[in-house]
């Protein structure tokens, strides 16, 4: 029987992807860039060799700095977060489930900690997590199992107790070098990618508790 859960954030439980891609496409029209969806992709959970702001000022030979282009994105991204962040389809009913279980859960997520408890805080999911993991709390990130292995210390589980749900190849990679249970969920912006090292690849939580009910590695 799994004792905990453990979620990426990004993708996963909250639809943040749509809304960065939609920010740094109207921030890149006052270039005069454009910035689709399939450019976009390459960044999302793939381990890619550069960052959005990287790319894009090379690419198009940008004059702001790299500094000044974060600072700005950020700042629209907090707000843009407010105004039209929703979760993930079922993610607040899977929540709910695994609450109504007894489960211990934690998030663990390649996000800074502000912006993290923002998205946490706009659904009222506070009380639900034991543990909460970001970019801040590991020295290394994802495909690197680190955050992984601290988030389940914090929940005083073993590897084999615990289950994730993840969005990204990078992500996978991580929940599976910790010993954990994976659960990929891929999205618009990562189904294109390869999952088959994943457990289980479902297309939605509702999918997932579904077979979780069924199935008889779990006793819920």
């Amino acid at each position: 029987m799994f004792k905990g859960v453990i979620f990426d954030m990004d993708g996963t439980l909250v639809d943040s992807e749509s809304v960065t891609h939609r920010v740094w496409m109207d921030y890149m029209k006052e270039f005069d860039v454009q910035f689709p969806l399939d450019d976009y992709k390459k960044f999302v959970g793939s381990g890619y060799h550069m960052s959005v702001g990287e790319w894009l000022k090379t690419t198009h030979n940008l004059s702001i700095s790299i500094e000044d282009m974060y600072s700005e994105k950020k700042t629209r991204l907090k707000q843009a977060y407010l105004d039209e962040l929703e979760p993930m389809f079922y993610a607040i009913e899977a929540i709910n489930f695994f609450a109504n279980n007894e489960i211990q859960m934690a998030v663990a997520t390649s996000s800074n900690t502000d912006v993290t408890h923002l998205k946490i805080n706009k659904f009222g999911l506070t009380e639900h997590f034991s543990s909460v993991l970001c970019l801040e709390d590991v020295n290394q990130k994802k495909p690197h199992p680190e955050i992984y292995h601290k988030s389940i210390q914090n929940l005083g589980l073993k590897s084999e107790e615990c289950m994730v749900f993840e969005d990204t190849l990078t992500g996978v990679k991580a929940a599976k070098a910790a010993g954990c249970f994976t659960i990929a969920i891929p999205n618009p912006h990562t189904a294109h990618l390869d999952f088959s090292i994943a457990d289980k690849v479902f297309n939605n939580f509702k999918e997932a508790i579904i077979w979780l009910k069924e199935s008889k590695l779990s006793d819920l």
